[in-house]
Protein backbone atom coordinates (compact mmCIF):
# COMPACT_ATOMS: atom_id res chain seq x y z
CA UNK A 1 0.00 0.00 0.00
CA UNK A 2 2.99 2.46 1.01
CA UNK A 3 4.43 1.97 -2.32
CA UNK A 4 1.27 2.13 -4.38
CA UNK A 5 0.74 5.42 -2.38
CA UNK A 6 4.38 6.90 -3.09
CA UNK A 7 3.82 5.98 -7.01
CA UNK A 8 0.31 7.49 -6.98
CA UNK A 9 2.10 10.64 -5.11
CA UNK A 10 4.54 10.66 -8.23
CA UNK A 11 1.98 11.24 -10.42
CA UNK A 12 0.73 13.92 -9.21
CA UNK A 13 2.79 16.32 -10.16
CA UNK A 14 3.49 15.66 -14.05
CA UNK A 15 -0.46 14.76 -14.20
CA UNK A 16 -0.96 18.66 -12.68
CA UNK A 17 1.64 19.93 -15.06
CA UNK A 18 0.22 18.40 -18.09
CA UNK A 19 -3.39 19.79 -17.18
CA UNK A 20 -1.94 23.15 -16.61
CA UNK A 21 -0.59 22.78 -20.12
CA UNK A 22 -3.16 21.60 -21.99
CA UNK A 23 -5.50 25.02 -20.56
CA UNK A 24 -2.55 27.56 -21.45
CA UNK A 25 -2.44 25.80 -24.65
CA UNK A 26 -5.80 24.94 -25.74
CA UNK A 27 -7.83 27.18 -23.41
CA UNK A 28 -9.90 28.51 -26.25
CA UNK A 29 -11.30 25.00 -27.26
CA UNK A 30 -11.33 23.79 -23.80
CA UNK A 31 -13.57 26.91 -22.09
CA UNK A 32 -15.50 26.97 -24.88
CA UNK A 33 -16.59 23.41 -24.69
CA UNK A 34 -15.23 22.17 -27.73
CA UNK A 35 -17.31 24.59 -29.52
CA UNK A 36 -14.36 27.25 -30.92
CA UNK A 37 -11.60 25.13 -33.02
CA UNK A 38 -8.28 26.31 -33.22
CA UNK A 39 -6.66 28.31 -34.69
CA UNK A 40 -7.54 29.61 -38.31
CA UNK A 41 -9.53 28.28 -41.16
CA UNK A 42 -6.48 26.67 -43.67
CA UNK A 43 -4.13 24.33 -42.11
CA UNK A 44 -6.05 22.98 -39.28
CA UNK A 45 -9.06 21.84 -42.00
CA UNK A 46 -6.68 20.51 -44.40
CA UNK A 47 -5.59 18.39 -41.52
CA UNK A 48 -8.92 17.46 -40.42
CA UNK A 49 -9.62 16.37 -43.99
CA UNK A 50 -6.64 14.45 -44.58
CA UNK A 51 -7.59 13.11 -41.13
CA UNK A 52 -11.27 12.45 -42.45
CA UNK A 53 -9.96 10.46 -45.46
CA UNK A 54 -7.90 8.26 -43.75
CA UNK A 55 -10.95 7.03 -41.31
CA UNK A 56 -13.60 7.09 -44.10
CA UNK A 57 -10.81 5.01 -46.18
CA UNK A 58 -10.48 2.50 -43.35
CA UNK A 59 -13.77 2.21 -42.81
CA UNK A 60 -14.83 1.34 -46.50
CA UNK A 61 -16.43 4.41 -47.61
CA UNK A 62 -17.24 4.56 -51.34
CA UNK A 63 -15.27 7.66 -52.26
CA UNK A 64 -12.27 6.95 -49.97
CA UNK A 65 -11.34 3.59 -51.29
CA UNK A 66 -7.53 4.21 -51.93
CA UNK A 67 -5.43 5.80 -49.41
CA UNK A 68 -3.25 7.59 -51.22
CA UNK A 69 -5.62 8.93 -53.33
CA UNK A 70 -8.06 11.54 -51.45
CA UNK A 71 -11.02 12.65 -53.55
CA UNK A 72 -9.50 16.10 -54.96
CA UNK A 73 -7.64 17.28 -57.94
CA UNK A 74 -9.19 14.34 -59.55
CA UNK A 75 -8.12 12.63 -61.92
CA UNK A 76 -4.13 13.58 -60.28
CA UNK A 77 -3.33 10.19 -58.48
CA UNK A 78 -1.11 10.02 -55.22
CA UNK A 79 -2.49 13.47 -53.73
CA UNK A 80 -1.81 12.11 -50.35
CA UNK A 81 1.50 12.55 -51.00
CA UNK A 82 1.08 16.73 -51.79
CA UNK A 83 0.96 16.82 -48.22
CA UNK A 84 1.90 15.50 -44.92
CA UNK A 85 0.21 11.81 -45.03
CA UNK A 86 -0.53 12.35 -40.70
CA UNK A 87 -0.55 7.71 -41.16
CA UNK A 88 1.18 7.57 -37.84
CA UNK A 89 -0.68 10.03 -35.86
CA UNK A 90 -4.03 9.02 -37.84
CA UNK A 91 -4.93 6.07 -34.76
CA UNK A 92 -5.61 8.70 -32.36
CA UNK A 93 -8.35 10.61 -34.38
CA UNK A 94 -10.26 6.98 -35.65
CA UNK A 95 -11.67 5.97 -32.06
CA UNK A 96 -13.20 9.43 -31.53
CA UNK A 97 -14.60 9.29 -34.74
CA UNK A 98 -15.71 5.37 -34.59
CA UNK A 99 -17.90 6.43 -31.50
CA UNK A 100 -19.67 8.68 -33.66
CA UNK A 101 -18.41 11.94 -32.93
CA UNK A 102 -18.57 14.54 -35.34
CA UNK A 103 -15.36 15.39 -37.46
CA UNK A 104 -14.69 18.39 -35.88
CA UNK A 105 -15.00 17.23 -32.19
CA UNK A 106 -12.93 14.31 -33.37
CA UNK A 107 -9.74 17.03 -34.87
CA UNK A 108 -10.56 18.97 -31.49
CA UNK A 109 -9.92 15.96 -29.42
CA UNK A 110 -7.06 14.42 -31.59
CA UNK A 111 -5.25 17.97 -31.17
CA UNK A 112 -5.29 17.31 -27.41
CA UNK A 113 -4.20 14.10 -27.43
CA UNK A 114 -1.05 15.46 -29.51
CA UNK A 115 0.08 17.96 -26.96
CA UNK A 116 -0.65 15.25 -24.20
CA UNK A 117 1.86 12.35 -25.72
CA UNK A 118 4.29 15.57 -26.44
CA UNK A 119 4.25 15.92 -22.37
CA UNK A 120 4.82 12.17 -21.70
CA UNK A 121 7.35 11.35 -24.39
CA UNK A 122 9.05 14.41 -22.96
CA UNK A 123 8.28 13.56 -19.41
CA UNK A 124 9.20 9.79 -19.89
CA UNK A 125 12.90 10.50 -21.45
CA UNK A 126 14.05 13.10 -18.95
CA UNK A 127 13.40 10.93 -15.89
CA UNK A 128 14.26 7.42 -17.59
CA UNK A 129 17.14 8.76 -19.92
CA UNK A 130 19.01 11.86 -18.25
CA UNK A 131 17.41 11.11 -14.71
CA UNK A 132 15.92 13.81 -13.50
CA UNK A 133 13.87 14.41 -10.89
CA UNK A 134 9.96 14.18 -11.55
CA UNK A 135 9.86 18.51 -11.03
CA UNK A 136 12.34 19.04 -13.44
CA UNK A 137 11.34 16.30 -15.69
CA UNK A 138 7.73 18.07 -15.84
CA UNK A 139 8.94 21.16 -16.41
CA UNK A 140 11.37 20.44 -19.14
CA UNK A 141 8.29 18.56 -20.69
CA UNK A 142 6.03 21.58 -20.32
CA UNK A 143 8.63 23.46 -22.34
CA UNK A 144 8.83 20.91 -24.98
CA UNK A 145 4.64 20.41 -25.20
CA UNK A 146 3.85 23.95 -24.16
CA UNK A 147 6.14 26.66 -24.95
CA UNK A 148 5.88 29.42 -27.21
CA UNK A 149 7.73 27.86 -30.49
CA UNK A 150 4.96 24.87 -29.92
CA UNK A 151 1.75 26.74 -29.29
CA UNK A 152 2.56 29.62 -32.05
CA UNK A 153 2.14 26.18 -34.52
CA UNK A 154 -1.22 25.17 -33.59
CA UNK A 155 -1.80 26.79 -36.87
CA UNK A 156 -0.19 24.25 -38.48
CA UNK A 157 -1.15 21.27 -36.06
CA UNK A 158 0.57 18.50 -38.52
CA UNK A 159 3.88 19.90 -36.49
CA UNK A 160 2.15 19.36 -32.89
CA UNK A 161 3.27 15.35 -34.02
CA UNK A 162 7.09 15.37 -32.33
CA UNK A 163 6.92 12.89 -29.91
CA UNK A 164 8.31 10.62 -32.72
CA UNK A 165 11.05 12.69 -32.17
CA UNK A 166 11.57 11.70 -28.64
CA UNK A 167 11.50 8.26 -29.52
CA UNK A 168 13.99 8.30 -31.96
CA UNK A 169 16.41 10.23 -29.48
CA UNK A 170 15.76 8.51 -26.44
CA UNK A 171 16.48 5.10 -28.38
CA UNK A 172 19.80 6.80 -29.58
CA UNK A 173 20.65 7.82 -25.84
CA UNK A 174 19.98 4.34 -24.87
CA UNK A 175 22.09 2.78 -27.44
CA UNK A 176 24.98 5.14 -27.03
CA UNK A 177 25.11 5.21 -22.95
CA UNK A 178 23.53 1.47 -22.53
CA UNK A 179 26.28 -0.55 -24.14
CA UNK A 180 26.83 -3.33 -21.59
CA UNK A 181 23.04 -4.37 -22.26
CA UNK A 182 22.89 -7.56 -23.60
CA UNK A 183 22.66 -7.79 -27.62
CA UNK A 184 19.19 -8.23 -28.58
CA UNK A 185 18.14 -5.43 -25.79
CA UNK A 186 20.86 -3.07 -28.24
CA UNK A 187 19.41 -4.33 -30.83
CA UNK A 188 15.63 -3.03 -29.71
CA UNK A 189 17.34 0.69 -29.24
CA UNK A 190 18.45 0.74 -32.52
CA UNK A 191 15.36 -0.40 -33.87
CA UNK A 192 13.07 2.18 -32.09
CA UNK A 193 15.33 4.78 -33.33
CA UNK A 194 15.03 3.67 -36.68
CA UNK A 195 11.05 3.50 -36.39
CA UNK A 196 10.56 6.69 -34.70
CA UNK A 197 12.49 8.60 -37.56
CA UNK A 198 10.02 7.03 -40.00
CA UNK A 199 7.12 7.33 -37.58
CA UNK A 200 7.92 10.75 -37.75
CA UNK A 201 8.28 11.00 -41.70
CA UNK A 202 5.06 9.70 -42.00
CA UNK A 203 3.80 12.13 -39.44
CA UNK A 204 5.13 15.81 -40.54
CA UNK A 205 7.44 15.56 -43.37
CA UNK A 206 9.03 18.69 -42.36
CA UNK A 207 9.78 17.66 -38.39
CA UNK A 208 11.60 14.42 -39.95
CA UNK A 209 13.84 16.10 -42.37
CA UNK A 210 14.78 18.47 -39.92
CA UNK A 211 15.16 15.60 -37.35
CA UNK A 212 17.72 13.82 -39.89
CA UNK A 213 19.62 17.04 -40.29
CA UNK A 214 20.21 18.05 -37.03
CA UNK A 215 21.12 14.40 -36.34
CA UNK A 216 23.22 14.41 -38.87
Amino acid sequence: MTRFRHAAAGLLVPAAVLAVGLMFAHHPMIVSGLDRVQAEPVDPRLINYILEHSYRWLSGAPCHKSLSDPPIYYPTPNVLAFSDTLLTVAPLYWPWRAAGLAADTSYQLWLLGLSALNFLAAYLALRRCLGLGELGSAAGAFLFAFSAPRVSQVVHPQLYTQFYTVLMLGSLWLAFNRRDDPAWRRGLYWLGAFLGLAAQAYAAVYLAWFLALGGA
